[in-house]
């Protein structure tokens, strides 16, 4: 019997292992924080089983305005865009959201089939109007999610 639910353990821990998610880097680091004056918005980007992605956008300080008709834009540098973009905010979908509040978590995820995982893909985020901050872009420059 011991021998049993050891052998349940085992494969229950390799079943969360091999769906389990790990980080991504943005811009080379795991966490990259903007910055609007005092306020403070931070992404991060996750995947799991190589195919689904999560992008977290998180109110550090302050609150941020997001503009969902301009919606977060995703390519790759081949100019392949990511399929099915969809969207989170306080667990429950949204097609539509004016405000991440803080202390409030954004979340869009995403489906892409990489050519040649591992070799170094990468997805990009160019500057946009997605997010705001006193009526400016927070987004100024490309982030680079490093698919390796």
């Amino acid at each position: 019997m011991k021998s049993y639910i050891i052998l349940c353990l085992i494969s229950i821990s390799a079943l969360f292992y091999s769906c389990g998610g790990y980080s991504l880097l943005l811009n080379e680091q795991k966490k990259y924080v903007l910055t609007c004056n005092e306020n403070r918005v931070e992404f991060r980007a996750t995947t799991i089983r190589t195919s689904i992605y999560y992008i977290y956008i998180k109110s550090l300080k302050g609150e941020f305005y997001v503009n969902m008709k301009d919606s977060l834009f995703l390519s790759k540098y081949n100019n392949i865009n990511p399929r099915f973009i969809h969207f989170e905010y306080d667990k429950k979908e949204v097609p539509n959201i004016p405000v991440i509040k803080e202390g409030k978590t954004l979340i869009c995820f995403f489906m892409y089939y990489p050519e040649k995982w591992g070799k170094g893909e990468t997805i990009i985020i160019p500057p946009s109007n997605f997010i705001m901050c006193e009526d400016k872009p927070l987004v100024t420059d490309t982030i680079r999610i490093s698919l390796k």
